[in-house]
């Protein structure tokens, strides 16, 4: 009996040495785990500077786009400026075309004789 426990006792410690042996990681087990972590890291990096790489050019666009509206605002600054005084020198020519009128009616007066400066000159033509 004692050689047939002892066979029972191999063939148990058999199992037990396979099942430690399916429970170990296989090396190339391992290496799936260790590049699957590396995958992972390498795609997180690159989700990071994704990430970064678009808040930098949306920040470029809302620079861009405040330099764009200052611009914006100062042309419509400056181009109120020269409405008003496009409307300055509109109201100079005409005042001066109004002055002009009011010269040529005062010289074409002086130029007439006076008809009824003098009574008794009206009388006797």
């Amino acid at each position: 009996m004692s050689t047939r426990n002892s066979g029972v006792e191999t063939d148990a410690n058999d199992q037990v040495a396979e099942k430690e042996i399916f429970c170990a990681p296989l090396p190339n087990e391992q290496d799936d785990n260790d590049s699957g972590g590396e995958i992972s890291h390498i795609l997180d990096s690159m989700v990071k500077e994704e990430h970064k790489r678009l808040r930098h050019c949306h920040a470029q666009r809302r620079y861009r786009a405040r330099k764009l509206h200052k611009r914006i605002v100062a042309l419509q600054r400056s181009l109120v400026l020269l409405q008003n005084y496009r409307d300055v020198l509109q109201e100079t020519v005409y005042l001066r075309y109004e002055n002009a009128m009011y010269e040529r009616r005062i010289s074409e007066s002086h130029k007439e004789p006076l008809r009824f400066s003098n009574p008794m000159n009206s009388i006797m033509e």
